[in-house]
Formats: C-alpha cells, structure tokens, sequence
C-alpha cells in the first residue's frame, strides 16, 4: 500500500471510532452507566374532596426500586371521609410505601388515621383510610399520577388494636382516588 492510501485508511477508521463513541455515548455518559429513574421531591395535588395535597417522596435504596412517601393534606376541607365519620375532626398525614413495578411506574401501599379530639388530648381513633394502587411518573419526574382505591374502615374494625384493620374486615366504603400532581 502507498503512504497515502495507509493515511487515508488510519483516518477513515479514526472516524468510525469518533462515530461508534458517540452513538453509545448520551449526554457525555455511556447508556450503560445512566442511573435509573429514582423518584424523589416534592410533588403538589389535588385530591378528592377537594383536598390540596403536598407529598415528599424518599427514595428507600440508591437503586430506586422503592421509597417511602409522606402525604400531607394542607386544605383537606372534609375530615369526615364526606360525611360518614361526622365525629372524625382531625387526620394524620398519610404515609406510603412504593415499590417498582417498571421503568417510571410503583405499586404503593399507604395508611391514613382520623381521630375526634374533643376534650382528649391524644384524640380517639375514628377511622383508618388504607391507600392502594399504581403510581406513574414523567419520563423526566416532573408529573405523578396516582390511581387506586381509598379503603375507609371504622376503628372498631381494628380489634387488635395495631391500627390496621383486622384480617377479613370490608372498608365501610371505598373512594375512587385519581390523582394528579406537580414537582416543586
């Protein structure tokens, strides 16, 4: 081969290499390295009733596969899951656990607690709201959704008393939740 052809082929396969480093290459990390999507922040919503709602959302494991959330209503205007606890005068936050189930998408698990203040200074428990279903984030996290059923049981379902309803206890009624929210 003449020196010019061995120059040409040299800078030919030069080329190629630039070419191939920057295909795998996405914004200045090969794909391979690229941390998976953790959801984490502070996402605001409405919820419900209406309820505004603030979540926090932690993630549980550098890998993101789980987190644990907590969900403050800052204006829930019915304490009262609509009416059926009238007694029911302040709630807890409502606290979630979520666990992946694909890319952008969580199975969560969460529990609520309403209590009658009146005249006690710890409140009595009226009712325990258990939180279910999928939740579903942007590809960039910005936006969650939520879907799942709000299940809404009597403290007197809890004859353990571990704040959990008992096994084999049906929610005194079961809310539709449908939510959407916006990270900070």
């Amino acid at each position: 081969m003449t020196r010019k052809r061995i120059i040409a082929l040299l800078s030919l396969v030069g080329i190629v290499a630039v070419a191939l480093a920057a295909a795998l290459t996405v914004q200045g990390k090969p794909r391979s390295s690229r941390a998976p999507f953790k959801p984490c922040g502070v996402y605001v919503g409405i919820q419900g009733n209406p309820a505004v709602y603030v979540m926090t959302i932690i993630p549980d494991d550098p890998s993101g596969n789980t987190f644990t959330a907590i969900v403050d209503y800052a204006e829930a205007e019915d304490n009262t899951a609509f009416g059926k606890f009238p007694e029911a005068d302040t709630i807890t936050c409502h606290y979630l656990r979520g666990v992946r189930t694909g890319k952008y998408t969580y199975d969560f698990t969460g529990v609520l607690y309403a209590t009658d203040t009146d005249n006690l200074f710890m409140g009595r428990l009226v009712y325990i709201c258990v939180a279910s279903g999928e939740m579903s984030f942007s590809e960039d996290g910005s936006i969650m959704s939520l879907s799942g059923p709000l299940d809404y049981y009597s403290a007197d379902q809890d004859q353990h008393m571990d704040k959990f309803p008992d096994d084999g206890q049906d929610p005194i009624f079961v809310f539709p939740g449908v939510s959407q929210a916006k990270r900070l």
